[in-house]
């Protein structure tokens, strides 16, 4: 500490007498080129600017505590949306998919196209597959379950129309009402249609077996049956077929 800020505290100090106050300012005199006035007044600003200083510090402190608190907060949060998205991260990949499965019968998935108007069907049949040609499907759904005793082509019609409507169960009700007795190519269209509707009900085991009988059957879906099997869900199936 400086010899000037010495005798100013001393000057200012309760305990100082007068002569002693008297002392300093001749020795504050014969320290500077000022009056003993100037002198005081320039320190007294010193230590005001000190006090200043000193003030601003402990406010920034205060101000900087929260700073300090908001950034710790932010962390936290941070910390905890990581752990969120790494827990939803593996349940994706250890719970069933239904987004996946639903994906992936709209990538396989075309309506039924091998149905055509004949001049010798009733008119209430005409309008219902010209509806289905049209992809008005509701129409068409409307007109073709009037039909009394519809063959498995308008079985297979009626069933495309719920599955174009996404009515996945009653889709399954008509085409399993398709029996054996109808043509090979119907039976085919049977089994497929019912393959991807099961797999769009997350059935998938029973969709698996369909479709490896429409591939040793080696239907004219051959090509349809092997693309839908290169989907991964039953490529784990048979690899686990494999090693079992």
């Amino acid at each position: 500490m400086s010899d000037k800020k010495k005798l100013i505290d001393e000057y200012f100090d309760a305990s100082t007498s007068v002569s002693r106050k008297d002392e300093i300012e001749k020795e504050l005199s014969n320290l500077t080129e000022s009056n003993p006035d100037r002198v005081l007044l320039e320190l007294g600003k010193t230590i005001q600017l000190d006090d200043e200083v000193e003030d601003f510090r402990r406010r920034m402190s205060i101000i900087g505590e929260p700073e300090k608190k908001s950034k710790s907060f932010l962390l936290k949060i941070a910390a905890s949306l990581l752990l969120v998205v790494s827990v939803m991260a593996i349940l994706i990949k250890v719970l069933p998919e239904s987004s996946s499965n639903q994906a992936i019968f709209q990538r396989h998935y075309t309506p039924y196209d091998g149905v055509v108007i004949a001049r010798s069907d009733a008119p209430i049949i005409n309008k219902g597959i010209l509806a289905y040609l049209e992809g008005d499907f509701e129409v068409a759904l409307d007109e073709l379950i009037q039909v009394e005793e519809p063959t498995g082509q308008f079985r297979l019609v009626i069933s495309n129309c719920h599955l174009s409507l996404g009515n996945w169960d009653q889709a399954l009700a008509i085409l399993n009402q398709i029996n054996d007795a109808e043509s090979q190519m119907i039976q085919d269209n049977r089994d497929w249609y019912l393959a991807i509707t099961y797999l769009r009900t997350d059935q998938i085991e029973k969709s698996y077996n369909l479709l490896k009988s429409l591939k040793e059957r080696n239907t004219d879906f051959m090509e349809k049956v092997e693309d839908l099997l290169r989907e991964s869900l039953f490529k784990e199936i048979e690899e686990s077929e494999k090693n079992y």
